[in-house]
């Protein structure tokens, strides 16, 4: 997401009165702010390495990311409060005013600073390892279908010009192919194939050793960017029988066989569409693309059968939950919303 200014915060803010010494007052073209006082946050490489590990975190008061807060005014929950006030994420409908939300959160906030660190359990992820030396790349702002997880230790991710394999015990990391002359915006890995959309319309497939298989244009011009692409294997086939979802910035979503993109089911739409996840059952898709409003169709026909209103601006994930009742939806004016 793109940073913009910062944004003002209310008149009164319900901030302790320890924690008010830790404010300051800034000026920013004759508009007055609240901001955090906090230094650059440099990781410390000399004492801790390249990796933090769960021992050093809950044992040497280690920061999950390597960061010395010790002498530079702040720490890590006022440097998140400061960053909830400071940034607004790139919106494609401006009118709508994010303020509101952002007090919300605060609310939220404040009631999590209260409760020490090492007690906030985590319900679902707990923190385990931290490998600074994995850097991801992603070439589009918006688009961020560029890591991927084959199990609980194979990861995939794109890093400058390759597409990089990484095993999470072992800590080795190796070259999959280059993705020089790919601007890869997505990409899906299953079983031995690894399927990727790119900027100017590509789809390209790939084995896991590397082999290309092959790569084409699936857009009607060269601005029509392959915004997602998922590998995946219908119901009741065999695991060798994939089939291919993709989704097109020219307004398309399409369902096609893996190795013949001619026999395929298309579903034309009235914007470019950015996601979509198919039900349990596989027999219908929820899409959210540049609107909105998602919609929840037929995965045979492409009829329209709910429109999900509600967000405020452009969608760009969705998800269905696995007892098929409830969808999630992820959008540009930062909430994410769960439909029944």
């Amino acid at each position: 997401m793109q940073s913009r200014s910062l944004t003002q915060l209310p008149q009164k803010l319900d901030v302790a009165e320890e924690e008010k010494e830790k404010l300051i007052d800034v000026d920013v073209t004759g508009i007055r702010f609240l901001q955090y006082s906090t230094g650059a946050l440099q990781p410390s490489k000399e004492l801790l390495g390249d990796n933090t590990t769960h021992d050093q975190f809950w044992n040497e008061d280690c920061d999950p990311q390597n960061i010395l807060w010790e002498g530079m005014g702040g720490n890590r929950d006022r440097t998140r409060l400061s960053r909830l006030f400071r940034y607004e994420n790139y919106r494609c409908n401006p009118e709508d005013d994010p303020r509101q939300l952002k007090y919300q959160c605060y609310d939220v906030f404040k009631h999590e600073l209260s409760i020490p660190l090492r007690e906030r359990t985590p319900k679902f992820y707990k923190f385990h390892y931290n490998d600074r030396n994995i850097r991801p790349h992603f070439c589009h702002f918006q688009l961020r279908h560029n890591i991927c997880c084959t199990d609980k230790n194979y990861v995939y991710f794109p890093e400058r010009n390759y597409l990089m394999h990484y095993h999470v015990e072992t800590g080795e990391k190796r070259k999959v192919f280059s993705i020089e002359s790919l601007q890869m915006s997505c990409f899906s890995v299953l079983n031995e194939f690894i399927l990727c959309g790119g900027l100017q319309g590509e789809l390209a497939l790939f084995n896991t050793d590397g082999d290309r298989c092959f790569r084409k244009s699936i857009a009607r011009h060269q601005e029509s960017i392959t915004n997602f692409t998922k590998l995946f294997v219908p119901n009741g086939l065999a695991r060798d029988q994939i089939k291919m979802l993709i989704c097109n910035n020219d307004n398309k979503v399409m369902i096609s066989e893996l190795h013949d993109t001619d026999n395929q089911s298309t579903f034309t739409f009235s914007e470019p569409i950015n996601h979509a996840t198919f039900s349990p059952d596989q027999s219908q898709l929820v899409i959210f693309g540049d609107s909105e409003t998602a919609q929840v169709i037929d995965a045979n026909s492409g009829e329209v059968i709910h429109r999900l209103h509600g967000h405020k601006d452009f969608g760009f994930v969705t998800d269905w939950h696995p007892n098929g009742h409830i969808i999630a939806t992820g959008n540009q004016d930062q909430t994410t919303k769960l439909w029944d």
